[in-house]
């Protein structure tokens, strides 16, 4: 938006991936997150909102993250 476009879905997303990569949310809430959920809040935080992840795809990749946490299974990784 600080740029003159209009607000969209991109937007909330770039806010959602910004928040895991303050140091105070990570101190209180995530000091032994798994690596993925960092690569998922850095993709959605690039500067280009077209090379940001729609909602759909950011649920999906949480959610296997969160699948295979709860069955201790090998978390795989983001490309």
């Amino acid at each position: 938006m600080l740029t003159g476009e209009k607000y969209d879905e991109k937007l909330d997303v770039f806010s959602f991936g910004i928040v895991p990569c303050k140091t105070a949310f990570r101190e209180k809430f995530c000091f032994n997150c798994p690596e993925p959920l960092y690569r998922i809040a850095f993709v959605c935080c690039d500067l280009n909102q077209d090379k940001r992840p729609p909602c759909e795809v950011i649920e999906v990749w949480l959610e296997s993250l969160a699948l295979h946490i709860a069955e201790g299974a090998a978390i795989p990784q983001l490309h």
